[in-house]
């Protein structure tokens, strides 16, 4: 997303095939928007091996640093819109939980002053506690916080729906598919929620529009069974394929945390991605890999599109100082945008 008066000229390292390619930070920008300089010290560290555990095993080498991106009151979800061709409406989004606004930002980190609060030109909306973001394909914003459903914003930040057919309970995500279905995790009732673009409940979905985590539960065709108190978290949808991040113990007896796939049609669990830590957020580049903020391990892990169940070819954690890694999005130049909860700014990195 491009603002303001900073310019990025990169120089992209030469990746090894078959070996992980640690990243670093493209940068990291100030809300205020000043010019920034930076110069390239080296390329990223390559190492031949990558054991898949519930620790910290990434390392860093920067190549490409500014100033933080900070001012938030409390950084939460984020979400990032990336047109093919590069419009006015591209930008990210992001929720400050306690400031209670979600913000619209370009690329290089100046509010848009085209955004928030019926198109007035703040670049804010305001909104009580939001907890999760999620764009659809033409740029429209769906929000939630709080119990009182699903908020939708259209390119201005203009209100356009409040979907309140289910009561929420501290919801920790939100999506979007291709036909407009909002699907929500609603953490606190311990279930996940399908609505149609009109608001109303899909009765296909756990066979009336939820489909709830209690200890016991199972699902199919993939023998899933809960086996320990379930917490659920971020969300995103891939084709018909629905991705769930979970925190604790209980999937199959796990001793990690995991991620599940559903398929969409038929509500049914087609493959589980174990080896997580706290898992929060995540999300898909155009070229369908997936991206998870894990953020007991303090970073950000990527996997192969096919590969899901290999450990992840990418990981990285700027050198460390991840904190938290609540939220991440991808634009369509493959720039990484992280929400970090316990440094409560943003980091990005480059492709």
């Amino acid at each position: 997303m491009a603002i303001g008066a900073l310019t990025l000229e990169l120089a992209c390292s030469t990746k090894t095939p078959n070996s992980p390619n640690f990243q670093a930070p493209l940068q990291t920008i100030v809300a205020a928007n000043p010019t920034l300089t930076y110069t390239a010290t080296s390329s990223p560290t390559n190492t031949p091996t990558v054991t898949f555990t519930p620790t910290n095993t990434a390392t860093t080498t920067p190549y490409a640093i500014a100033s933080p991106w900070t001012g938030f009151v409390s950084i939460g979800g984020i979400a990032v819109y990336s047109s093919p061709t590069p419009s006015a409406n591209d930008g990210i989004f992001v929720a400050d939980i306690a400031g209670n606004t979600v913000e619209k930002f370009f690329f290089n980190g100046a509010l848009n002053p085209a955004w928030g609060d019926g198109g007035k030109g703040k670049g804010k909306i305001s909104f009580l506690q939001p907890q999760a973001l999620a764009v659809d394909a033409t740029g429209k914003l769906y929000v939630v916080g709080g119990a009182t459903g699903v908020y939708e914003y259209d390119a201005l930040g203009n209100f356009l729906n409040q979907y309140s057919t289910a009561s929420f309970s501290n919801p920790q995500g939100v999506a979007v598919d291709g036909s407009g279905n909002i699907f929500v995790s609603d953490t606190g009732n311990q279930r996940i929620i399908e609505m149609n673009a009109s608001g109303a409940l899909v009765p296909s979905w756990g066979g009336a529009g939820a489909i709830t985590f209690s200890s016991g539960a199972t699902f199919g065709p993939l023998p899933v069974t809960l086996t320990g108190s379930i917490t659920l978290a971020g969300l995103g949808v891939q084709g018909n394929s629905l991705y769930v991040v979970t925190q604790g113990k209980g999937i199959n007896g796990s001793p990690y945390d995991s991620l599940l796939v559903f398929d969409i049609p038929s509500a049914g669990v087609t493959n589980i991605i174990p080896g997580f830590n706290h898992p929060t957020g995540l999300t898909f580049d155009t070229g369908n890999n997936l991206y998870v903020a894990d953020a007991g391990n303090q970073q950000i892990e990527e996997f192969t599109v096919g590969d899901f169940n290999l450990p992840p070819v990418v990981f990285f954690n700027n050198g460390g100082s991840l904190n938290s890694p609540l939220g991440v999005g991808v634009n369509a130049g493959g720039m990484i945008y992280v929400t970090d909860k316990g440094t409560n700014q943003i980091n990005i990195f480059a492709p």
